[in-house]
């Protein structure tokens, strides 16, 4: 099976952070996104570095589990090159220090409950569990109010990565190169989330990882390890693109503890009567 992945880097400042990752999804007409960004970080416009499919420019990485050649800045090949996913390393992020990895077992139900049910998450913000049947949508959204957890979790289930932020921690340069990032790649989706313990915590399906800045190597390290992260998504063929989601008045986060009635991580559908 084939997931070829195109990666595009900006230069944040002396940061080198990840643009776009994409995985050609195995259809019978599928076609890889690329996507040409510029990102600023506040303090002077980034410039693009390309690894692209079959550049013969530059140095080359192994690239997606075919081993396809990608071409790469010699400055940034050996810092990423580790982090891509491959049949022999799948889950390259469980060498980064920080993570919490979870139990597959403990995020096998994706069971869909609509507004207004709640989940009770084992974790916040959530990594994987059941969820709303509507995802928000993830296609480079920097979303300025909090979503709800149900709508977002459905979204890393399609392969995204959620970076939610503390609004009170992540302010002016730092926020606004985010939201640069954010905003140049699909399956990049990214939310203020009142309450966090530190100023970033990064999510994809059954991972977390907490940050202090937004500088943090991690960063990046945790984007091409794991969006759409073709051995771990659950639906890595599903879209981020979600036009009837209102990305300007989203469904909110309800920052309270949900009730005894909320939806447990390990539910199970009732037996079926038998007569």
């Amino acid at each position: 099976m084939r997931h070829p992945r195109t990666i595009r880097l900006a230069v944040l400042g002396a940061c080198a952070v990840v643009v776009a990752v994409s995985v050609t999804a195995c259809t019978s007409a599928a076609e890889s996104t690329t996507v040409v960004a510029n990102a600023s970080s506040g303090s002077g416009a980034g410039s693009a570095l390309t690894i692209d499919s079959g550049n013969s420019a530059s140095s080359t990485v192994s690239a997606g589990p075919t081993g396809s050649d990608a071409a790469v800045s010699p400055s940034t090949s050996a810092d990423l090159e580790a982090w891509i996913p491959t049949e022999a390393n799948p889950d390259p992020s469980v060498a980064m220090d920080g993570i919490f990895v979870g139990d597959p077992v403990d995020y096998a139900q994706r069971y869909h409950f609509a507004t207004p049910i709640r989940v009770a998450y084992d974790r916040y913000p959530p990594i994987g569990g059941p969820h709303d049947p509507i995802w928000a949508a993830c296609d480079g959204v920097a979303y300025s109010s909090s979503v709800r957890n149900e709508n977002m979790v459905h979204a890393l289930e399609h392969g995204a990565v959620w970076i939610a932020y503390n609004p009170d921690l992540l302010t002016g340069d730092p926020l606004a190169g985010l939201i640069a990032l954010v905003t140049s790649t699909p399956y990049l989706v990214m939310t203020p989330y009142p309450g966090l313990a530190t100023a970033l915590s990064l999510q994809s399906w059954g991972h977390q990882l907490a940050l202090d800045d937004a500088d943090d190597p991690r960063l990046p390290q945790f984007v091409v390890a794991l969006l759409r992260n073709p051995y771990l998504t659950p639906e890595v063929s599903a879209t981020c693109s979600r036009p009837d989601f209102d990305t300007a008045n989203p469904p909110p986060l309800d920052p309270t503890p949900p009730g005894a009635d909320a939806i447990p991580m390990d539910y199970q559908p009732p037996a079926a009567a038998t007569s």
